[in-house]
């Protein structure tokens, strides 16, 4: 695993949206909003993001016919800010984790019984900012 800061991470992290267990959809647009300025390529189910810094990562967005996901994955995250603004804003916005191999976080407390029953365990830490979520990822990734 390199160090946050050192280019991209070499493993996925996973955004999940759910309330009690179930899942807890959202508008495509809403990512749409928060990652339009940097999607690079798209394809439906998948888009490249190309960030000021001139990091990229692969994004999974897991469409319905409804334009509505609940889940996303970034392929090895950069270390643009402005991937993990947007990242940071969704997890604030909706009852949802962001979790990846050896640990997880939440935006806020209350989301942590909201999610439902054994979905948060383990390395799971409630962060307040961008800046705590990539701190955490570095100390448990």
């Amino acid at each position: 695993c390199r160090a946050i800061g050192d280019g991209p991470m070499s493993f996925d992290i996973y955004y999940l949206s759910l309330r009690h267990g179930e899942p807890l959809r959202f508008p495509l647009l809403r990512l749409e909003q928060l990652f339009g300025p940097y999607i690079e390529a798209r394809a439906p189910s998948d888009w490249d993001l190309r960030f000021p810094d001139g990091g990229y990562s692969h994004v999974f967005v897991h469409e319905e016919e409804t334009e509505q996901i609940f889940n996303l994955a970034i392929e090895r995250p950069a270390a643009a800010p402005e991937l993990w603004e947007a990242l940071y804003t969704l997890m604030r916005e909706r009852p949802s984790m962001l979790y990846w191999p050896g640990g997880s976080a939440v935006a806020d407390h209350a989301y942590l019984t909201e999610l439902g029953d054994g979905i948060a365990t383990g390395s799971c830490a409630v962060v307040g900012s961008a800046a705590e979520l990539l701190k955490w990822i570095g100390t448990t990734a």
